[in-house]
């Protein structure tokens, strides 16, 4: 029953790639940062061990909240799920992938923009902010959250990974070969 709950919420992130009335798109580099309005959530465009990608994690008091669990992916498609202590260390509760907030522009955003930061003419890795409102949906899973995955204009890439994260939980998903999502394979973790 989670895993099937699971599914329709990433289910529900895909489906809002449809383009939202007067609904901003940004362009990341390096540095700059997304301030999810309304939320906790903030995400930053990075580079770590040499890959650009997105992280995405609770924010308070001018640093990550913890203890709690964040996200990323990166422009190769590696998604991760980590968890902050209250130390300041992280560990890595799940990291697929395929066979600090010093930011140069942030971002204030809301539900229904989308953020990423274009890898190929055809590629991108793209973010969206979304509301899940549907009462099919386990109450954990509703609320403002922040999805991600690599995709063309149209559609997410098959085979890859995709990452979400809310006030209320964090984790990784799947997609298939049909680029559905895979409930096989999906890792969240309530935030704490």
């Amino acid at each position: 029953m989670r895993t099937r709950l699971v599914l329709i919420a990433a289910a529900l992130a895909v489906a809002a790639l449809a383009p939202a009335a007067q609904a901003k798109t940004v362009e990341l580099k390096v540095g700059d940062t997304v301030d999810v309005l309304g939320t906790p959530v903030l995400c930053v465009a990075i580079t770590s061990n040499k890959q650009n990608g997105i992280a995405c994690v609770l924010w308070s008091k001018d640093k990550p909240r913890a203890p709690s669990y964040g996200v990323g992916l990166s422009v190769k498609g590696t998604a991760s799920l980590e968890h902050l202590k209250a130390d300041g260390s992280s560990a890595t509760v799940i990291k697929r992938k395929l066979a600090s907030r010093s930011a140069s522009k942030v971002y204030k955003l809301t539900v229904g923009d989308s953020f990423g930061m274009q890898i190929s003419d055809k590629v991108a890795l793209g973010c969206r902010i979304i509301n899940v409102t549907s009462t099919a949906v386990e109450p954990l899973y509703r609320g403002t959250k922040v999805s991600c995955w690599l995709a063309t204009a149209t559609t997410p890439l098959p085979n890859t990974w995709g990452v979400s994260i809310s006030a209320k939980f964090a984790g990784v998903f799947h997609f298939t070969a049909t680029s559905q999502v895979d409930p096989n394979k999906a890792t969240m973790r309530r935030q704490t």
